[in-house]
């Protein structure tokens, strides 16, 4: 059995991933091939992409 923490493909969940903090970080996770999603209660429009 594999550890999940060593698994390059374990999923990661940011939660607030709109904020100003969290934004920047799930797009360098994203870019260095971290598979991932996000949820956000209030997400500005401009962050959806």
């Amino acid at each position: 059995m594999s550890d999940p923490a060593s698994d390059a493909a374990t999923r990661l969940h940011l939660i607030g991933v709109g904020g100003s903090g969290m934004a920047p970080l799930a797009i360098l996770l994203k870019q260095a091939g971290h598979p991932m999603t996000g949820s956000d209660n209030l997400c500005p429009p401009a962050r959806l992409a």
